[in-house]
């Protein structure tokens, strides 16, 4: 039973016999409608029975009823209307139930949802589904219809219901785009991403884009308008800096650098970076203990900044061959790095061992196959990722091996890395 049919005990079945997403004048209705004299209606609002009816009348040209994005329905003598809100879902589980196969707990979704108009802020609603398992994970922005508390009107709703009184349906899961505001407007229920203008919502409260051009995730209403925006989520892989240079740009004296990269799965990459963060006992400009980060730029010709963070900057050479001899902390060809995407293209570099205790590819390692051993073990499963070197070639290669169980006798040292 859906939310258009549930009202407070009783049940509306029938089609309706006009339906509207879009604020629209009483006149239209009452056009629409073919109505003779002003009517009043019984009306709904997100399942709650107003305490007066509402007058559609005849010659009002100017008084609007619905908003953008708000189901209104009209029947004989009801208006039904219904608000789609942007929620988060936070937690999901599926049913459970005892030795006896009896049901113990309903499947459970949990949500965050974005109902406070003029915030982010979100309100958690938990809901139940009985032994049917809700088809969605954590991380999903999903379109809901709630139940909302007083202050419901014609063109408004009250926050959503969160007490014993609640009730909530979700739509689908939101689509979204990803993109950059192409023109800023003020006050226009509109945003322009990537050139294309569409309409906001009337719930459009989950507005972190604000007046930013940097591209972020739109996500949409079932009807097409924006209900929200969120911030791009990074991309984030693991492997190894296999070289480094600096790229610089003849025409305008600007310039990158590059790395050769080999991940996880095995596979190589020529890739931009912009940071770089790495254990170092020596560095200077270290603001965390041992632990030294910096903008990547080109070297000063100062032989001993290369390859090392001197206050806010990682310096590197133009010649790969440079950068090799100056790397004195083993930062090529030697140490796990995360890699995450920056909003500009470029990926900023974190060496995965950045404490002294997380060090491990300084120490002789017990390695067991699903085991938790105390001092400085490595647990690993078949689930293992493990980037091997080769240590007698040059420069040296690397091949990735999934699981424990496919692992062989190797040299100290030539286990590079483990995921």
């Amino acid at each position: 039973m859906d939310l258009q049919h549930r009202r407070q005990g009783h049940y509306l079945v029938e089609k309706p016999n006009l339906t509207y997403t879009k604020a629209v004048t009483e006149c239209d209705v009452a056009h629409d409608a073919g109505l003779k004299v002003d009517t009043a209606y019984t009306l709904y609002v997100n399942g709650q029975k107003q305490p007066t009816t509402y007058t559609v009348n005849l010659t009002d040209t100017v008084t609007k009823m619905g908003a953008q994005g708000r189901l209104v329905e009209v029947y004989d003598d009801t208006i039904v209307m219904i608000d789609t809100f942007l929620a988060k879902v936070t937690y999901v589980a599926p049913a459970a139930y005892d030795a006896q196969g009896h049901l113990r707990t309903e499947a459970t979704i949990k949500l965050d949802v974005y109902a406070t108009k003029g915030s982010t802020a979100a309100t958690t609603l938990t809901l139940t589904n009985g032994e049917d398992a809700y088809p969605y994970a954590v991380g999903d922005y999903v379109l809901l219809n709630a139940y909302t508390n007083a202050f419901n009107s014609a063109t408004e709703s009250g926050l959503i219901k969160t007490g014993a009184d609640k009730y909530g349906e979700i739509v689908s899961k939101a689509t979204s785009v990803d993109g950059a505001q192409s023109v800023i407007y003020w006050n226009a229920q509109q945003h322009n991403v990537e050139g294309t203008v569409y309409d906001d919502a009337a719930k459009f409260y989950f507005d972190n884009a604000g007046k930013s051009t940097n591209k972020f995730t739109w996500f949409f209403d079932q009807y097409n308008n924006l209900i929200g925006n969120v911030e791009i989520a990074a991309a984030t892989s693991y492997g190894v800096i296999n070289s480094i240079w600096w790229a610089g740009n003849a025409a305008d004296g600007s310039g990158v650098a590059k790395a050769n990269v080999t991940y996880m799965d095995g596979t190589t990459a020529v890739v931009d970076l912009s940071k770089m963060t790495y254990f170092d006992e020596t560095a200077s400009g270290v603001v965390a203990p041992k632990i030294a980060t910096g903008k990547v730029t080109h070297s000063t010709g100062i032989q001993n900044k290369v390859m090392k963070v001197d206050g806010d900057y990682f310096y590197v050479d133009s010649y790969i061959n440079t950068n090799a001899v100056c790397d004195v902390n083993g930062i090529l060809n030697g140490h796990l790095f995360q890699f995450t995407t920056q909003a500009n293209g470029t990926l900023a570099a974190v060496e995965v061992a950045t404490t002294v205790d997380a060090k491990f590819h300084n120490e002789n390692l017990f390695v067991s196959k699903n085991t938790q051993y105390n001092g400085n073990n490595l647990i690993v499963d078949d689930a293992t990722v493990f980037l091997v070197r080769n240590n007698t070639t040059n420069p040296y290669t690397f091949k990735s091996i999934v699981g424990l169980g496919n692992i062989d006798n190797y040299a100290q040292a030539e286990v590079t890395s483990s995921i």
